[in-house]
């Protein structure tokens, strides 16, 4: 039982670094320490802001999905985005054009 209360105090105090890191100002990068530390901050808010850009994402496409199937009906949305599968399906096959022109 000791060993579980430990992990769980453990758990605390990373969770307790991880907020401590999570903020705008940054770290005195002239101290090593600072460095280690600016270098956690960044890392810690690069993963924060891509949850929230992938998350905002989801959101939307569960909002504007009903929207727009009831603006168009299923027939016309269907042909959409098939229309629209297609165009960015190409737009990734570039049949290797890209390298070949550079």
């Amino acid at each position: 039982m000791i060993k579980i209360r430990g992990t769980l105090i453990n758990g605390e105090l990373r969770i307790r670094r991880l907020a401590s890191l999570v903020r705008l100002t940054p770290f005195d990068a002239s101290t090593p320490e600072g460095f280690v530390n600016e270098r956690y901050r960044r890392a810690t808010l690069t993963t924060v802001t891509s949850v929230i850009s992938k998350g905002i994402g989801i959101l939307t496409a569960f909002i504007t999905v009903p929207l727009t199937l009831t603006y168009l009906g299923t027939e016309r949305y269907g042909l959409w985005m098939t229309i629209s599968s297609v165009i960015v399906m190409l737009g990734f096959a570039d049949f290797g054009l890209g390298d070949g022109l550079k």
